[in-house]
């Protein structure tokens, strides 16, 4: 009422149903609705324009909804305009560093803790009479030389496996990557476990003789 349009009834789809409504219950609701005769009127109206192929305006959600969808997305353009972060892997002697300083670090702190075990290794077999076994080994030392004799050699061994790790893990990855890249593919994949096991063994070489003389300061400390 007050209004000379309906948002529902002027689509394509309203216009239809409602045409539909009013055949079934026309006579109830011409005595109900005085004004129901031109309501029908106008629906029927608007039902033969759109058979006719006629464009209904659109109705006032429609409107917004087009409007909302030709505003243009800020936070999407602002954020296509900021750089974006992709920095390319480490290549070259940055890689194999990085293989080095980690193996360093592992294997200093993996070593580092277990040295009282060491300690009592090395008791036992420097000193096969005086101990009885591990548990033996670690309540003498304990009693006789407390935490610190548990210590012994600890930083001969934290550096000496640094210079393991790194050398282990660093030459490892040169001598695979120098070793595959000397083969074509095929061959590679045909002797690829040799491949690593060459690579393996001529970089625990070198860790070895970085160990050596430190492991041999830890084994007089204890």
């Amino acid at each position: 009422p007050g209004s000379n349009s309906c948002l529902v009834c002027e689509s394509g789809a309203g216009v239809r149903a409602f045409a539909a409504v009013c055949l079934c219950v026309n006579a109830p609701l011409q005595a109900c609705f005085p004004g129901y005769h031109a309501l029908t009127h106008k629906m029927m109206m608007l039902q033969q324009k759109l058979q006719q192929g006629a464009v209904l305006p659109a109705s006032p959600f429609e409107a917004a909804r087009r409007a909302a969808a030709a505003v243009p997305n800020t936070k999407e353009s602002d954020d296509a305009t900021l750089p974006t972060s992709n920095p390319s892997p480490p290549t070259g002697a940055g890689l194999y560093f990085r293989y080095a300083f980690a193996g360093s670090l592992c294997c200093s702190l993996t070593h580092s803790a277990v040295v009282p075990i060491d300690v009592v290794k090395t008791r036992l077999q420097l000193y096969p009479e005086r101990y009885s076994g591990m548990g033996n080994g670690f309540s003498k030392i304990l009693a006789e030389e407390g935490v610190a004799g548990l210590l012994l050699g600890l930083g001969p061994t934290a550096v000496g496996y640094a210079v393991q790790g790194a050398f282990k893990f660093g030459f490892y990855e040169l001598f695979k990557a120098t070793f595959a890249g000397a083969m074509d593919p095929e061959t590679f994949t045909s002797y690829k476990t040799f491949v690593f096991l060459g690579a393996s063994a001529c970089a625990e070489v070198i860790a070895d003789l970085g160990l050596c003389p430190l492991e041999a300061t830890r084994i007089r400390l204890v």
